[in-house]
Protein backbone atom coordinates (compact mmCIF):
# COMPACT_ATOMS: atom_id res chain seq x y z
CA UNK A 1 0.00 0.00 0.00
CA UNK A 2 2.89 2.27 0.73
CA UNK A 3 4.24 2.03 -2.79
CA UNK A 4 0.83 2.53 -4.39
CA UNK A 5 0.26 5.70 -2.39
CA UNK A 6 3.63 7.07 -3.41
CA UNK A 7 3.13 6.38 -7.08
CA UNK A 8 -0.34 7.89 -6.96
CA UNK A 9 1.00 11.07 -5.44
CA UNK A 10 3.75 11.28 -8.03
CA UNK A 11 1.46 10.61 -10.97
CA UNK A 12 -1.04 13.30 -10.12
CA UNK A 13 1.58 15.82 -9.06
CA UNK A 14 3.15 15.65 -12.45
CA UNK A 15 0.07 15.64 -14.58
CA UNK A 16 -1.24 18.73 -12.82
CA UNK A 17 1.66 20.78 -14.10
CA UNK A 18 3.06 22.03 -17.36
CA UNK A 19 6.80 22.50 -16.84
CA UNK A 20 8.46 24.95 -19.19
CA UNK A 21 12.25 24.62 -19.23
CA UNK A 22 13.19 28.04 -20.46
CA UNK A 23 14.93 31.25 -19.62
CA UNK A 24 12.50 33.04 -21.92
CA UNK A 25 11.49 36.68 -21.58
CA UNK A 26 7.79 37.39 -21.40
CA UNK A 27 6.29 38.75 -24.61
CA UNK A 28 3.79 40.74 -22.57
CA UNK A 29 6.40 42.96 -20.93
CA UNK A 30 8.75 45.44 -22.61
CA UNK A 31 11.59 43.47 -24.23
CA UNK A 32 14.41 45.97 -24.68
CA UNK A 33 17.20 46.15 -27.22
CA UNK A 34 20.49 45.62 -25.37
CA UNK A 35 24.21 45.66 -26.11
CA UNK A 36 24.01 41.84 -26.39
CA UNK A 37 21.28 42.02 -29.03
CA UNK A 38 21.48 39.57 -31.95
CA UNK A 39 21.56 41.19 -35.39
CA UNK A 40 21.81 40.09 -38.99
CA UNK A 41 23.53 42.60 -41.28
CA UNK A 42 23.23 42.42 -45.07
CA UNK A 43 26.72 43.41 -46.29
CA UNK A 44 25.34 44.32 -49.73
CA UNK A 45 23.10 47.13 -48.40
CA UNK A 46 25.39 49.10 -46.05
CA UNK A 47 24.72 52.32 -47.98
CA UNK A 48 20.96 51.76 -48.17
CA UNK A 49 20.10 53.34 -44.84
CA UNK A 50 23.06 52.63 -42.57
CA UNK A 51 25.60 55.19 -43.87
CA UNK A 52 28.17 52.47 -44.51
CA UNK A 53 27.96 50.97 -41.02
CA UNK A 54 26.55 47.56 -40.04
CA UNK A 55 23.42 47.44 -37.92
CA UNK A 56 24.34 47.56 -34.23
CA UNK A 57 23.36 48.63 -30.75
CA UNK A 58 24.01 52.35 -30.12
CA UNK A 59 23.61 53.85 -26.68
CA UNK A 60 20.78 56.38 -26.72
CA UNK A 61 19.45 55.06 -30.02
CA UNK A 62 18.85 51.37 -29.37
CA UNK A 63 19.07 49.87 -32.84
CA UNK A 64 21.33 52.03 -35.01
CA UNK A 65 22.66 52.08 -38.60
CA UNK A 66 19.90 49.84 -39.93
CA UNK A 67 19.78 49.23 -43.68
CA UNK A 68 17.61 47.36 -46.17
CA UNK A 69 17.32 43.63 -45.28
CA UNK A 70 18.97 44.01 -41.86
CA UNK A 71 17.36 42.10 -39.01
CA UNK A 72 16.97 42.38 -35.24
CA UNK A 73 16.40 38.95 -33.69
CA UNK A 74 14.87 38.19 -30.30
CA UNK A 75 15.35 34.59 -29.17
CA UNK A 76 13.06 32.59 -26.89
CA UNK A 77 10.21 35.02 -26.25
CA UNK A 78 7.48 33.46 -24.11
CA UNK A 79 3.94 33.99 -25.41
CA UNK A 80 2.34 32.06 -22.55
CA UNK A 81 -0.57 29.72 -23.06
CA UNK A 82 -2.78 32.01 -25.13
CA UNK A 83 -0.46 33.68 -27.63
CA UNK A 84 -0.71 37.28 -28.87
CA UNK A 85 -2.95 39.25 -31.23
CA UNK A 86 -1.19 42.64 -31.25
CA UNK A 87 2.42 43.89 -31.28
CA UNK A 88 3.86 47.22 -30.15
CA UNK A 89 7.22 48.70 -31.15
CA UNK A 90 8.78 51.82 -29.62
CA UNK A 91 10.45 53.52 -32.60
CA UNK A 92 11.99 56.82 -33.69
CA UNK A 93 12.43 58.01 -37.27
CA UNK A 94 14.25 61.20 -38.22
CA UNK A 95 14.09 60.62 -41.96
CA UNK A 96 11.97 62.24 -44.63
CA UNK A 97 10.03 59.09 -45.49
CA UNK A 98 8.49 56.17 -43.65
CA UNK A 99 10.58 53.30 -42.32
CA UNK A 100 9.01 49.95 -43.18
CA UNK A 101 9.39 46.75 -41.18
CA UNK A 102 8.37 43.12 -41.58
CA UNK A 103 7.84 40.86 -38.55
CA UNK A 104 8.39 37.11 -38.71
CA UNK A 105 7.78 34.53 -36.00
CA UNK A 106 10.45 31.80 -35.67
CA UNK A 107 11.77 32.09 -39.24
CA UNK A 108 11.58 34.23 -42.34
CA UNK A 109 9.26 32.26 -44.57
CA UNK A 110 6.39 33.37 -46.78
CA UNK A 111 4.44 36.51 -45.96
CA UNK A 112 5.32 38.49 -42.83
CA UNK A 113 3.28 37.88 -39.69
CA UNK A 114 2.94 41.66 -39.29
CA UNK A 115 4.19 44.86 -40.93
CA UNK A 116 4.83 48.44 -39.82
CA UNK A 117 5.15 51.70 -41.75
CA UNK A 118 6.55 54.31 -39.37
CA UNK A 119 6.51 58.02 -40.30
CA UNK A 120 8.89 60.73 -39.17
CA UNK A 121 8.66 61.12 -35.38
CA UNK A 122 10.84 64.24 -35.12
CA UNK A 123 14.30 62.71 -34.67
CA UNK A 124 16.45 59.61 -34.34
CA UNK A 125 17.15 59.64 -30.60
CA UNK A 126 15.14 57.91 -27.87
CA UNK A 127 13.48 61.16 -26.81
CA UNK A 128 11.64 61.17 -30.17
CA UNK A 129 10.40 57.60 -29.94
CA UNK A 130 6.70 56.80 -30.20
CA UNK A 131 4.67 53.61 -29.79
CA UNK A 132 3.30 51.96 -32.93
CA UNK A 133 0.99 48.94 -33.02
CA UNK A 134 0.09 46.26 -35.54
CA UNK A 135 -2.18 43.23 -35.53
CA UNK A 136 -0.39 39.88 -35.38
CA UNK A 137 -1.34 36.26 -34.72
CA UNK A 138 1.13 34.34 -32.55
CA UNK A 139 0.34 30.97 -31.00
CA UNK A 140 1.18 30.23 -27.39
CA UNK A 141 4.59 28.90 -26.46
CA UNK A 142 8.16 30.14 -26.82
CA UNK A 143 9.09 31.72 -30.16
CA UNK A 144 11.80 33.74 -31.86
CA UNK A 145 10.82 37.19 -33.18
CA UNK A 146 12.57 38.56 -36.29
CA UNK A 147 12.24 42.25 -37.21
CA UNK A 148 13.46 43.07 -40.72
CA UNK A 149 13.99 46.53 -42.24
CA UNK A 150 12.37 46.44 -45.69
CA UNK A 151 13.36 49.78 -47.22
CA UNK A 152 16.37 52.10 -47.33
CA UNK A 153 15.13 54.47 -44.62
CA UNK A 154 16.89 53.77 -41.34
CA UNK A 155 15.33 54.06 -37.92
CA UNK A 156 15.91 53.41 -34.23
CA UNK A 157 13.89 51.33 -31.86
CA UNK A 158 14.17 50.49 -28.20
CA UNK A 159 11.71 47.80 -27.16
CA UNK A 160 8.89 45.60 -28.36
CA UNK A 161 5.86 44.29 -26.52
CA UNK A 162 2.93 42.02 -27.35
CA UNK A 163 -0.66 41.87 -26.13
CA UNK A 164 -2.08 38.56 -24.97
CA UNK A 165 -5.05 36.94 -26.65
CA UNK A 166 -8.13 36.45 -24.56
CA UNK A 167 -8.23 33.01 -22.96
CA UNK A 168 -10.45 30.60 -24.83
CA UNK A 169 -9.77 31.98 -28.30
CA UNK A 170 -7.55 30.16 -30.78
CA UNK A 171 -4.98 30.11 -28.00
CA UNK A 172 -1.76 28.20 -27.47
CA UNK A 173 -1.27 25.49 -30.07
CA UNK A 174 -4.55 25.52 -31.93
CA UNK A 175 -3.93 21.99 -33.21
CA UNK A 176 -3.84 20.53 -29.70
CA UNK A 177 -6.91 18.69 -28.44
CA UNK A 178 -9.18 20.90 -26.39
CA UNK A 179 -9.18 18.41 -23.52
CA UNK A 180 -5.40 18.76 -23.04
CA UNK A 181 -5.25 21.60 -20.55
CA UNK A 182 -2.67 22.31 -17.88
CA UNK A 183 -3.87 23.08 -14.39
CA UNK A 184 -0.84 25.31 -13.82
CA UNK A 185 2.66 25.98 -15.03
CA UNK A 186 6.11 26.61 -13.66
CA UNK A 187 8.75 28.56 -15.56
CA UNK A 188 12.02 26.77 -14.83
CA UNK A 189 14.95 29.08 -13.97
CA UNK A 190 18.58 28.62 -14.95
CA UNK A 191 20.81 27.35 -12.14
CA UNK A 192 23.47 24.72 -11.42
CA UNK A 193 22.79 23.24 -7.97
CA UNK A 194 25.24 21.10 -6.03
CA UNK A 195 23.96 17.51 -6.00
CA UNK A 196 24.65 16.57 -2.37
CA UNK A 197 21.25 15.33 -1.26
CA UNK A 198 20.38 18.54 0.58
CA UNK A 199 18.09 21.26 -0.77
CA UNK A 200 20.01 24.22 0.62
CA UNK A 201 18.51 27.67 1.09
CA UNK A 202 19.00 29.76 -2.05
CA UNK A 203 20.33 26.84 -4.08
CA UNK A 204 17.21 26.74 -6.27
CA UNK A 205 15.59 30.04 -7.31
CA UNK A 206 12.18 30.57 -5.71
CA UNK A 207 10.48 31.03 -9.09
CA UNK A 208 11.25 27.36 -9.76
CA UNK A 209 9.42 26.11 -6.68
CA UNK A 210 5.94 24.68 -6.31
CA UNK A 211 4.25 23.25 -3.21
CA UNK A 212 1.95 20.30 -3.78
CA UNK A 213 -0.39 19.02 -1.09
CA UNK A 214 -3.95 17.94 -0.41
CA UNK A 215 -5.33 21.29 -1.59
CA UNK A 216 -4.01 21.03 -5.15
CA UNK A 217 -3.51 17.29 -5.81
CA UNK A 218 -5.75 14.31 -6.27
CA UNK A 219 -5.17 10.57 -5.91
CA UNK A 220 -8.41 9.28 -7.39
CA UNK A 221 -8.01 5.75 -8.66
CA UNK A 222 -5.45 4.89 -6.02
CA UNK A 223 -6.33 5.92 -2.47
CA UNK A 224 -9.22 8.31 -3.12
CA UNK A 225 -7.57 11.42 -1.75
CA UNK A 226 -4.16 12.71 -0.76
CA UNK A 227 -3.59 12.29 2.98
CA UNK A 228 -3.27 15.60 4.77
CA UNK A 229 0.13 14.60 6.18
CA UNK A 230 1.69 14.14 2.70
CA UNK A 231 3.12 17.04 0.70
CA UNK A 232 6.18 18.05 -1.30
CA UNK A 233 8.16 21.22 -1.91
CA UNK A 234 9.28 20.62 -5.50
CA UNK A 235 12.11 22.57 -7.18
CA UNK A 236 13.09 22.81 -10.84
CA UNK A 237 16.22 24.19 -12.52
CA UNK A 238 18.23 23.71 -15.69
CA UNK A 239 21.62 24.49 -17.18
CA UNK A 240 23.43 23.56 -20.40
CA UNK A 241 23.83 19.94 -19.29
CA UNK A 242 20.89 18.94 -17.08
CA UNK A 243 17.28 19.36 -16.06
CA UNK A 244 17.26 19.28 -12.24
CA UNK A 245 14.50 18.08 -9.94
CA UNK A 246 14.71 18.36 -6.17
CA UNK A 247 12.15 17.85 -3.45
CA UNK A 248 11.51 18.02 0.25
CA UNK A 249 8.89 15.32 0.83
CA UNK A 250 6.74 15.29 3.96
CA UNK A 251 5.91 11.66 4.70
CA UNK A 252 5.77 10.50 8.34
CA UNK A 253 6.10 6.82 7.36
CA UNK A 254 9.02 6.92 4.94
CA UNK A 255 10.69 3.67 3.79
CA UNK A 256 13.85 3.19 1.69
CA UNK A 257 13.79 1.60 -1.75
CA UNK A 258 16.15 -1.17 -2.86
CA UNK A 259 19.02 -0.54 -5.36
CA UNK A 260 17.78 -0.18 -8.93
CA UNK A 261 14.15 -0.10 -7.73
CA UNK A 262 11.45 2.31 -6.63
CA UNK A 263 9.70 -0.36 -4.61
CA UNK A 264 8.90 1.66 -1.49
CA UNK A 265 8.55 5.45 -1.19
CA UNK A 266 9.29 6.94 -4.58
CA UNK A 267 8.95 9.87 -6.94
CA UNK A 268 7.94 9.63 -10.59
CA UNK A 269 7.98 12.28 -13.31
CA UNK A 270 6.59 12.06 -16.84
CA UNK A 271 8.12 14.39 -19.43
CA UNK A 272 6.44 15.09 -22.77
CA UNK A 273 9.03 17.36 -24.35
CA UNK A 274 7.61 19.28 -27.29
CA UNK A 275 4.34 17.34 -26.97
CA UNK A 276 5.78 14.61 -29.22
CA UNK A 277 3.66 11.91 -27.55
CA UNK A 278 0.57 12.79 -29.46
CA UNK A 279 -2.06 10.78 -31.30
CA UNK A 280 -5.04 11.69 -33.44
CA UNK A 281 -7.25 11.11 -30.40
CA UNK A 282 -5.18 13.16 -27.97
CA UNK A 283 -1.99 12.64 -25.99
CA UNK A 284 -0.33 9.29 -25.42
CA UNK A 285 1.63 8.22 -22.36
CA UNK A 286 4.98 9.97 -22.24
CA UNK A 287 8.33 8.81 -20.81
CA UNK A 288 8.55 8.13 -17.08
CA UNK A 289 11.57 8.63 -14.84
CA UNK A 290 11.19 7.02 -11.42
CA UNK A 291 13.34 6.80 -8.32
CA UNK A 292 13.39 6.00 -4.63
CA UNK A 293 16.00 6.75 -1.98
CA UNK A 294 18.40 3.99 -0.99
CA UNK A 295 19.67 3.66 2.56
CA UNK A 296 23.22 4.74 1.66
CA UNK A 297 21.85 8.05 0.28
CA UNK A 298 22.10 7.33 -3.44
CA UNK A 299 19.35 7.46 -6.06
CA UNK A 300 19.00 5.26 -9.16
CA UNK A 301 16.79 6.58 -11.97
CA UNK A 302 14.66 4.05 -13.86
CA UNK A 303 13.74 5.04 -17.43
CA UNK A 304 10.39 3.69 -18.64
CA UNK A 305 8.54 3.80 -21.97
CA UNK A 306 11.58 5.46 -23.56
CA UNK A 307 13.94 4.65 -26.41
CA UNK A 308 16.20 3.07 -23.80
CA UNK A 309 14.42 1.46 -20.87
CA UNK A 310 17.49 1.36 -18.70
CA UNK A 311 18.50 2.21 -15.14
CA UNK A 312 21.03 4.94 -14.39
CA UNK A 313 22.75 4.02 -11.16
CA UNK A 314 23.73 6.52 -8.45
CA UNK A 315 22.81 9.59 -10.51
CA UNK A 316 21.15 11.48 -7.64
CA UNK A 317 21.47 11.87 -3.90
CA UNK A 318 19.09 12.26 -0.98
CA UNK A 319 18.56 11.56 2.67
CA UNK A 320 15.96 10.71 5.24
CA UNK A 321 14.73 13.73 7.21
CA UNK A 322 12.78 14.32 10.40
CA UNK A 323 9.63 14.84 8.34
CA UNK A 324 10.17 12.39 5.46
CA UNK A 325 12.90 12.48 2.82
CA UNK A 326 14.55 14.75 0.27
CA UNK A 327 16.19 14.22 -3.11
CA UNK A 328 18.26 15.97 -5.80
CA UNK A 329 18.36 14.41 -9.27
CA UNK A 330 19.99 15.74 -12.47
CA UNK A 331 18.44 14.42 -15.68
CA UNK A 332 20.89 14.77 -18.56
CA UNK A 333 19.54 16.84 -21.47
CA UNK A 334 21.37 14.46 -23.78
CA UNK A 335 19.49 11.53 -22.22
CA UNK A 336 16.14 13.34 -22.47
CA UNK A 337 16.77 14.03 -26.16
CA UNK A 338 17.74 10.39 -26.76
CA UNK A 339 14.65 9.08 -24.97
Amino acid sequence: MKRILTLALAFFMLFALTVIVSAAESAFEEVWVTAEQEFYDDPETLELGGHGQPIQYVDGYGVGYSSLNDQVIYRDIDFGANGADKMLINFSNGGEKDTTLAIYIDEKSGDPDATFSIPNTGGWEAVWAEDFESAIDVKGGVHDVIIEFTNDNSGSFYYIKFFEKAAGGDAAAADEPAEYKAVGEVAVPYATPEIDGVVSEGEYPEEGKVILNQSNMTALGWVGEVPAENSIELYYAWDKDNFYLAGNVTDPAFEYSNPGQYDMDAFQVSLNIGNVFKTDEGFDRAIFYSWGLQEEGTIDVIRQESANNDTIFEVGKGQKTDTGWCFEVPLSLEMLAED
